[in-house]
Parts: C-alpha cells; sequence; structure tokens
C-alpha cells in the first residue's frame, strides 16, 4: 500500500495554496490521472481542493526594515494574527535544503515559522496524485508489460480501496529554522494515538464536532501525521447533501516566539465534485 510519502516529502512546495474552481481548465478534469505529470502531482497535493497549506509565521526584522512575507498564503502573525499574503511559493518537506519565507539560520533569520500542508488522502485525486507520483519517479511509462503489472498489483489496494467509513486526513509540518523543526516533531510526535487527540477535530457546515478515531503520528523517517474521522455518527453522515464547506481544527503549540495557535484548514466541498460527485 501507498502509505509512505517520500515522493511529497522530497521537494520544495508551495507555500501559498489557493482554492481552485473545478471546471473543465483543472487537469484532473481534462487528463486522466494516468497522464499526469509531475507538476500536476505536486498541485494536486499542495494547491487544489483536497489541499490546504497553512502558516504561521512572526517577523524578526527591525522597525523600519522590509519583512519578507512573500510566498505564504494562509499565514498569519503569531502575535498579531494578521493575514499574510496571499501570493506563490513552495512547502518544505523535510529535505534540508529547502527554506519557508527569508528563515537563513542562526543569526540572519528574518522570520520564524511554523507550517502545515493537509490533504485528504480518502479523495480519490490525492491517492492517484501519490501513486502517479511513483508512477514517474520509477519510470513506469518506459517499464514493460510484466513489470507495470507487477507496480499495478502492488497499488491496487491502496487505490482501488473504497475508504466509505472513514475520512483519512494526512497532515505534513515542518519549519524553516532546523531547531523549530525539531520542536515541532517533539509535540506531535509525542502525542499519544490511544484516545486520539480531542483537540484535532472535523467541523461540518452545521457545527457538529466529528473527532477522530483512529491517530498515528510517525515517530521516524518523516514529519507527517494521519488522522481518520468516521463518515457517519449517530447513523447521520458527516458531509449532508448541499454542504459547502468542512474544516479541519487543530491546535498548534508554541514554538519557541511563535505562540500557541486554534488553526482552521477550510475545504470547500462544492470544488471537490468530480463526475457530479463530491470526493472526500
Amino acid at each position: 500500500m501507498v502509505r509512505r510519502y517520500a515522493a511529497i516529502m522530497g521537494f520544495v512546495m508551495a507555500l501559498a495554496v489557493a482554492v481552485t474552481v473545478a471546471s473543465a481548465d483543472d487537469f484532473w478534469v481534462k487528463k486522466d490521472w494516468k497522464q499526469w505529470s509531475k507538476d500536476d502531482c505536486k498541485k494536486m497535493l499542495t494547491n487544489s481542493p483536497w489541499a490546504v497549506k497553512i502558516s504561521i509565521q512572526k517577523s524578526l526584522v527591525g522597525p523600519g526594515l522590509p519583512s519578507d512575507n512573500s510566498n505564504v498564503q494562509n499565514s498569519k502573525d503569531s502575535a498579531t494574527g494578521t493575514p499574510g499574503k496571499n501570493q506563490g511559493g513552495g512547502v518544505m518537506g523535510p529535505d534540508a535544503t529547502g527554506q519557508a519565507g527569508s528563515s537563513a539560520g542562526a543569526g540572519g533569520e528574518t522570520t520564524e515559522d511554523v507550517n502545515y500542508v493537509i490533504f485528504l488522502e480518502s479523495a480519490p485525486p490525492i491517492r492517484e496524485a501519490l501513486v502517479r507520483q511513483q508512477q514517474i519517479e520509477q519510470h513506469y511509462d518506459q517499464m514493460n508489460g510484466d513489470q507495470k503489472k507487477q507496480f499495478d498489483a502492488k497499488v491496487a489496494s491502496f487505490l482501488e480501496k473504497p475508504w466509505d467509513t472513514l475520512i483519512w486526513v494526512h497532515i505534513e509540518y515542518f519549519s524553516g529554522l532546523q531547531a523549530f523543526s525539531r520542536q515541532l516533531a517533539e509535540y506531535w510526535q509525542n502525542r499519544p494515538a490511544d484516545p486520539p487527540p480531542n483537540d484535532l477535530y472535523l467541523v461540518n457546515e452545521h457545527g457538529d464536532k466529528i473527532f477522530p478515531v483512529q491517530f498515528s503520528s510517525t515517530k521516524e523517517g518523516g514529519m507527517h501525521m494521519d488522522i481518520a474521522f468516521p463518515r457517519m455518527v449517530n447513523d447521520e453522515p458527516v458531509v449532508h447533501s448541499g454542504d459547502k464547506v468542512i474544516r479541519l481544527v487543530f491546535t498548534s503549540p508554541k514554538i519557541n516566539d511563535i505562540t500557541e495557535s486554534h488553526e482552521n484548514a477550510e475545504f470547500k466541498l462544492d470544488k471537490m465534485m468530480v463526475g457530479g460527485k463530491v470526493l472526500y
């Protein structure tokens, strides 16, 4: 099963996540997923209706000096709560070669930052992007027939699993400062799995809180976690017909001068419709 995310974690991804309108111009509508490019996959996992980026920043520059808040969309200053700029950029995985904002290390920082990339792993377009990334990395299009069959067999259960009882959410977290990344990892990797944390939950359009039934945070090899939420609660669907939004709510910890904050990752359901059906 494709559950490790080496493909998403080895490159510099976008710091800004814009909400896009599903239309005939969107690549997931125009092209079969097996024809998606590397950039298409990157966009699906970082800048699509199924993926949200949250960046929390604190400027370290002195009065009268320009603050580098470019490349930030869902961001805010940790002290003032002021939204950041809506501009393009990249989200960094744990690859030490990437930098978020203009954090430059000891003595040279202009910002302190904490970042989260959140995507709905149970949504078919996300799973297809993860598999297509592996196809591209392993040169699937140049494989012979037997090699393709072997690859297809390995990923079949991940692609074809109906996921009809749970909503799976995948979260990557990081900072442009190594010390901050270590503190983030220490916080999230020490959250207990049983019971799952109750300060991390979904909220539907009707104000209902949906708490997780499963939680796992990797201890080695990456800074990410997976959370499962029920699709039905008390015999009622979490997402009702006609609903337009669902939110993931979680608490980001205090990291040095960046204060603890309550974050909301919003997914617009009406933008997540493919073939007449909302996919999540």
